[in-house]
């Protein structure tokens, strides 16, 4: 059986994992949920663990303490499925009134249960209907027919794994879905949606292309397809159709291609950058309007590695459609940890929008903007007649995603003039403008990572100390006009580092260019954007199980030891106002100070030095060796910005660094503090 273990609020930093409670036989905690643990227990685990309960040793007693409250899993699932289950509404509804929805198995470790799970669900889902997972079909992704499920053997489970596996099912009634709740086999569920466009409007086209596209950079659009005239010219491919021409949302699909091309043309009274890009035509939007068989997270998934591996020249691809629904609160959507997993490894950057909300929904975020290796984009209003940047996007999805994740990281302009003659507004039409600027990032930068695009891109964000703001991100990427370049009075450096945990990691020496020393002080604008690849985990809840802690340092005058300029080393805070405050346990840490002639720090050398360290939670989920040997890759782009336009800083800092230092990037010594 599984049991939910519930903590107090102000027990949930990993170090309060009930290790020394549940270590009986017979006990074994399976996965982070809900600001607690799911335990799975044998009838001779249940006798063990009341026994240490009515004894406890020390340790057990400060577990014990942390305890809220311990009730069957099944029971706490029911309670946040009829809290929640409205989101059935939202499931897809085939001809036949069957609903779709996504389940994920409950995380059983033992073998026994997870036998008796797939037993269980091969016997109760005889009159439902079955998609076939899509490994089945890898060479026919939409040949999958329905089936029933009915005599199939169901394998959802790695052996002696906690990570389940995922069935896609339609189910006749809305109340089967509470029925494999209360099973006790089923531990996540999730409805089957097609993500939506916005609706355009009508009109002449353009008469010719402006540009010469012989060499600009291409974007792989997901969404309609393109079956306009104007911009044909600048399609570099077209991939194998996911979904008909008849399925598919083709005036939107038009508008967002025309934005790629031609945005600054369309929209010109904006101040958009003029970054023409070509085309690669991904046609895998369905309309909203007609019932078919929805594109699953698998199926675009699947088709995406393919096309992905057929076009590796493009780095960039967009996705301007969302779900109808909010992203959970705890939980990331399958789709969005599938994108980000066929992204990462093909080595490619996606921009996806935040969504747009309607009348009486939930402001959040809507899947896949749940994907942590995405840019996500919100819409973002002008002030007076176009000419300037202004506040939020009324109809624009905001944060947070699931576990306090920091979506949308940037915004733009959302209400623009398209394909048709009419006027749109959503977030669909701000995220082109960023995967424009992406893609011109990655022509432009050697030896490119999409991590490092994206920090570049993440640090021309306009909005001040670099202060998160739940509707517009960390701004728009106006700052710098062009990310790849540094302007006179600024330097930027970038660098990765594969890190592994238990070490500390020190890039020192970094010079302070002196039109950033007055009177002895440091003044200017220090910048620190990291970006961690972690390791996720499905089984329940607190989807990253690695964070990233950085700060930047400095000698001050009257001291011998290196202290804190930006972040922390030690952090102290509450865990629950860190997680939101802070950034704690998110894989972008962002931090921003402004520095004057009066709060300045003065300095016993004008250097600086860079520190991070990666961090584990959870390590029940992990093999020893693993924490300690795997290898998480992590950039850094720090920036160093004169408070006078007019300063000479990058060459001042070029001249200082001498041979140490190299375009758009930096040779730093790394020391490492072996520390177990």
């Amino acid at each position: 059986m599984l049991v939910w273990m519930q903590f107090y609020h102000d027990s949930a930093a990993p170090s309060h994992t009930p290790n020394e409670l549940c270590g009986v036989s017979g006990c074994q905690i399976t996965a982070p949920w809900r600001g607690g643990y799911v335990i799975e227990l044998t009838e001779q685990g249940l006798r063990n663990l009341r026994g240490r309960i009515d004894n406890p040793t020390k340790q057990a007693q400060i577990d014990i303490s942390n305890i809220l409250n311990i009730e069957p899993f099944t029971s706490a699932l029911q309670r946040e499925y009829e809290r929640h289950s409205d989101l059935a509404s939202q499931a897809y509804r085939d001809a036949e009134n069957r609903i779709w929805v996504r389940f994920t198995v409950a995380p059983y470790i033992s073998t026994d249960s997870q036998n008796a799970v797939c037993s269980y669900l091969e016997d109760v889902l005889r009159d439902a209907w079955i998609l076939p997972p899509a490994e089945e079909t890898l060479d026919q992704p939409r040949s999958r027919d329905l089936v029933p499920a009915q005599g199939r053997t169901l394998t959802l489970y790695d052996a002696g794994r906690s990570q389940p596996k995922t069935l896609v099912l339609g189910l006749s009634r809305t109340d089967r879905i509470s029925e494999l709740l209360l099973s006790g086999s089923i531990g996540r569920w999730e409805p089957i949606t097609t993500p939506r466009s916005v609706s355009p409007g009508a009109g002449r086209e353009p008469e010719e292309l402006p540009y010469d596209l012989d060499r600009a950079p291409i974007i792989g659009v997901i969404d309609g397809g393109y079956h306009a005239n104007s911009y044909l010219n600048a399609v570099a491919w077209q991939s194998d159709k996911l979904v008909t021409d008849d399925e598919a949302d083709r005036r939107h699909g038009n508008m967002l291609a025309a934005m790629i091309v031609d945005a600054t043309r369309w929209s010109n009274s904006l101040p958009i950058p003029d970054l023409p890009c070509r085309l690669g035509i991904v046609q895998a939007v369905q309309r909203d309007d007609i019932l078919v068989t929805p594109v699953t997270a698998e199926d675009l998934v699947l088709h995406l590695d393919k096309v992905m591996a057929d076009q590796p020249e493009t780095r960039v691809w967009n996705l301007s459609a969302n779900t109808p629904f909010a992203a959970h609160e705890f939980e990331v959507s399958e789709m969005a940890h599938l994108l980000a997993g066929v992204c990462r490894k093909h080595q490619n950057l996606i921009v996806i929008s935040s969504g747009n909300r309607e009348p009486g929904s939930p402001d959040i975020i809507s899947p896949p903007a749940d994907c942590d290796a995405a840019l996500v984009v919100a819409g973002r209003s002008t002030t007076g007649l176009f000419e300037a940047l202004g506040g939020k996007c009324d109809i624009s999805r905001t944060a947070f995603g699931p576990e306090l994740m920091f979506k949308p990281d940037l915004s733009w302009f959302s209400t623009h003039r398209v394909l048709g003659g009419a006027t749109v507004r959503g977030s669909s039409f701000a995220a082109p403008l960023v995967s424009r600027l992406a893609a011109h990032c990655f022509e432009h930068v050697s030896n490119p990572t999409p991590d490092l695009v994206r920090g570049l891109i993440l640090n021309a964000a306009d909005l001040p100390k670099g202060k998160y703001d739940e509707h517009l991100g960390y701004g728009s990427p106006v700052l710098i006009n062009e990310p790849w370049n540094c302007p006179p009075n600024m330097v930027i450096m970038a660098w990765s580092e594969a890190m592994r945990a238990q070490q500390s990691y020190y890039w020192t020496d970094i010079a302070v260019p002196p039109s950033m020393i007055k009177n002895g002080r440091l003044v200017g604008r220090v910048r620190l954007i990291a970006i961690l690849e972690p390791t996720v985990e499905r089984a329940g809840d607190e989807y990253f199980s690695i964070r990233i802690q950085t700060n930047v340092r400095h000698l001050p005058q009257d001291k011998e030891k290196w202290t804190g300029l930006l972040g922390t080393e030690k952090p102290t805070t509450y865990e629950h106002k860190a997680r939101k405050e802070e950034q704690k346990w998110q894989p972008v840490q962002f931090l921003e100070k402004q520095f004057t002639e009066t709060n300045g720090p003065f300095l016993k050398e004008n250097r600086l030095e860079v520190g991070a360290r990666l961090f584990w939670r959870h390590r029940f989920l992990f093999e020893d060796a693993t924490i300690r040997e795997r290898a998480h890759e992590a950039t850094f782009v720090l920036t160093l910005e004169s408070s006078d336009s007019e300063d000479d800083t990058y060459n001042q800092f070029r001249f200082m660094m001498g041979t140490e230092i190299e375009e758009m990037g930096i040779s730093i010594e790394t020391e490492v503090d072996n520390e177990e």
